[in-house]
Parts: structure tokens; sequence; C-alpha cells
């Protein structure tokens, strides 16, 4: 049945940087990345966020974060991770939205702005968007900047015994092997930012091995000093007598643990000490009242992030199933940049370049 619009009065309002705003209560399917804890951390590395709400008479229908990120050239892209939340697709709503995008692309003068929308739209609904919005080349998802389109979660409200029978027999092995080969694990839930210099060495070896970019070193110490100030997030590190062998940071939103970053050494690769540390930190959740353990972003099945098949498999091997996300939408406001953008993008995917 088609929605009676004829009182409907959609209007955007932008919400103030302290305005309380009950994200899970409007949007329960939110993620944390869509909450202004996001927001906060892209202070730390001099990025600009802004929050937004679409209402009917009102009331909220449509809620989004978008992020101001820098390009070339002192250019920028603006992005909506995750977003916006639709509370019922239609017509009017898109339309709205991508006004309110350009409203914002002309107060930022950045060249378009990147929608992800979720839950990802049902095929009726992408032909809405299709109509007033430029779906994004395949070839431009690839960037540090842009959140990847498909995760891996578990179902972790069930006993230990259930959890460890669904995974992979050579993940359980990994589980049990570390502690009778000395490996030691501590979980970390206050003063997260003692440990950065460690877990940043970490990742970086991480990132080195998996070949992919890391934020500024600033953008961490603000998640650990969010996270202390919050009292949501905490460290699962793994030693082997003083060396630290893996530190992974995990963030409690809701019903979910999320495995925001992690990073292991090159060294000792033989005692397995992820599989220990992911195990130890699905146990905390369970201990915190979490129903699932998001690993957070795996390769997807368009072939977009071939470089992570490694890191992938090992996630996969806990069990549990994806969550797939939409294509990319653009709202352009710089046409000829924007050409410029999808060229140099094109180029650094065709010659495997790292790129933003």
């Amino acid at each position: 049945m088609e929605k009676d619009n004829k009182n409907s009065k959609l209007s955007a309002r932008e919400l103030k940087e302290d305005e309380v705003f009950s994200l899970r209560s409007n949007f329960p399917q939110a993620s944390f990345i869509q909450d202004r804890i996001y927001g906060k951390w892209q202070e730390y590395v001099n990025r600009k966020s802004y929050r937004f709400v679409i209402e009917d008479n009102g009331k909220v229908v449509s809620y989004f974060q978008v992020v101001s990120f820098p390009l070339f050239f002192g250019k920028k892209v603006l992005y909506i991770p995750y977003g916006p939340l639709v509370k019922e697709m239609s017509p009017e709503i898109v339309i709205e939205l991508k006004r309110t995008a350009r409203k914002i692309l002309k107060r930022e003068g950045a060249i378009f702005c990147r929608f992800d929308f979720f839950p990802p739209p049902s095929a009726e609904e992408q032909k809405m968007i299709r109509a007033v919005m430029t779906p994004a080349p395949l070839y431009s998802y690839h960037s540090a900047y842009f959140q990847p389109r498909d995760e891996w979660q578990l179902s972790i409200d069930k006993p230990e015994i259930e959890l460890l029978k669904g995974m992979d027999k050579k993940t359980r092995y990994g589980i049990n092997l570390g502690p009778r080969k000395g490996l030691r694990y501590q979980v970390v839930k206050n003063n997260l930012s003692e440990h950065l210099s460690d877990f940043y060495n970490l990742l970086s070896d991480t990132a080195s091995r998996n070949k992919f970019k890391l934020h500024p070193r600033e953008y961490y110490e603000g998640v650990f000093d969010e996270a202390d100030k919050d009292g949501n997030g905490y460290l699962v590190l793994v030693w082997l007598e003083d060396k630290l062998l893996v530190a992974n940071f995990i963030l409690m939103y809701g019903d979910t643990a999320n495995f925001v970053f992690g990073g292991s050494s090159s060294e000792h690769r033989d005692l397995m000490a992820p599989y220990l540390a992911n195990w130890e930190a699905i146990k905390a959740a369970k201990g915190r009242g979490a129903k699932y353990y998001n690993f957070g972003g795996v390769a997807s099945r368009d072939g977009g992030h071939d470089e992570w098949s490694g890191l992938s498999y090992f996630k996969k091997k806990f069990g549990g199933e994806p969550i797939v996300h939409s294509t990319f939408f653009d709202v352009v406001a710089k046409p000829i940049w924007y050409t410029l953008y999808m060229l140099r993008k094109r180029y650094k995917i065709r010659f495997k370049i790292s790129t933003l």
C-alpha cells in the first residue's frame, strides 16, 4: 500500500554538538559508527562530523551522522558510514536527504557526499534512490575512509560449550594450544591509554602484513581516551613471558561487542595467539551481557578487499554469519572534481596503489 503523503511535512534539522539523541531507541539496528561516539573519535584528528534528523511533522523518520574527510589539493569528501537510518523509505525522504546533503556540501565545499544506507535498501527502495543519487562505481569503494561492505558476526547468546562446538576444529585447537605453550591473557577494562604504544606497534605490524592503511596515531589515542571516559571498551592482551603477541580493542554498543581494532606480532605465529585473544574477548563480552560478537570487516563476496582473504578466513572459522551492507550512492556537488577523483581511484586500483 502506498503511503499517504498529503499531510507529510518533512524537514531536516542539525543536532547541536551536545544535544542528546537516543539513537538506539529510535533505530535499534544502528551501528556505533552512527553514534556520537564515532564523531568524537574524528575530532582527535581534526575531522568534522555533523548529526542530522529528518522529521515528519516533528516526528523523527531518519537520522544520520556525516563525517568530512580530507582529500588531495585541499578538497573534501563527505561520508555517512552505515547510514542514513530510515524508518520507512519513500521518494520524499530520499529527496529530503539529497537536499540536506547539498546544503552540507555547499557549507563544507566538498566534492561529493557518499550515502551508505543501513539496513541495505530493498530492490524497490534502490530504484527510489537511483532516481536522485549516483550509484558509486565499485572501484571507488576501496578506501581507509569507507567502511567494509561485509562484516562477520557471531551470536554468543548461548553456552560456551555450544560456541566451541560451532567453531572450526583448528580454531578450537588454537584456543587450547596457547595456554599449554605458556601464553597468558589479560582483559583490561580501565586505563586503556597506558597500553597505547604497545597496541599501536602491533597494529602497525598487522597493517603491514595484511596491506591495509592505518589512521594517524592520534586517532587511536582518541579512541582509548573516550573508552576510558565512557567505560564502554576493553582490551584483550596475550603475552608470551614479557613479549606482547596480541592486543585487541573491543567496544560494547547495545547488545553487541564490536572488534574494532586488533594487532598481532609477526613473531611466534606457531602459538596461534589470536585464537586465544578472540576467545577471551568473546567470553568477556558474554560476561557483560552481549548477545553478539562482531568481528568487523571481511573480504566482500563481490571481490572487495581481496587482501583481507587470510584475515577473513580466520574470522569465519569461529562460526557466525555475514552482515552485508548497501551499495554506495553519491550526491555530487563538483562534477569535474568528482570525475578526477574517480579517475584517480581507477588508476590506483588498476596498479594496486593504496589510496584514500
